[in-house]
């Protein structure tokens, strides 16, 4: 086991906008998020390679995405929020 840690972002239909995978709901149907705060996050490669190969069998578009966290300093006096 690595130390990186992954989420899987689900490509939908023309137009809309990319969801992140939360889990598996009734009936094995896939939950999603509407961002990474909600997504399911992976530590362990085993069990992202079983959630990808469930997920492409039943024809969604995937792609695994990197989560990193950074340290940066941020003036509050020129932050625009």
């Amino acid at each position: 086991m690595s130390n990186k840690t992954y989420a899987i972002k689900i490509q939908n239909q023309l137009g809309a906008a990319p969801r992140f995978f939360s889990g598996f709901g009734k009936n094995k149907s896939a939950k999603t998020a509407w961002s990474l705060a909600g997504a399911e996050l992976f530590l362990n490669h085993a069990r992202l390679g079983q959630v990808l190969r469930q997920l492409e069998s039943s024809g969604r578009h995937v792609v695994v995405v990197g989560v990193a966290v950074t340290h940066e300093a941020v003036d509050l006096e020129v932050c625009p929020f």
